[in-house]
């Protein structure tokens, strides 16, 4: 009886231990956020020339003066 009582605390406290551990893993998860979780990629055709007539006829002549970046000015 008393190895059954032992062996049963022995299961509980590992399922504890096993349970302790996914929530501290998903704290740091979650405290580690990074600009790359949220990062979107866009690429552009080379054929197309989309980046060079967006920054021809949008960033030039409303951004460039106003000391926003590129990406910025794109972003917005």
């Amino acid at each position: 009886m008393t190895g059954i009582f032992i062996a049963f605390i022995f299961m509980l406290w590992i399922r504890y231990a096993f349970q302790g551990a996914k929530i501290d893993l998903l704290d740091f998860d979650v405290s580690t956020i990074t600009a790359g979780d949220y990062t979107v990629e866009i690429k552009f055709s080379s054929e197309n020339k989309e980046y060079q007539t967006w920054y021809d006829d949008v960033y030039v002549p409303e951004h460039k003066g106003k000391g926003k970046s590129v990406a910025l000015a794109l972003k917005e």
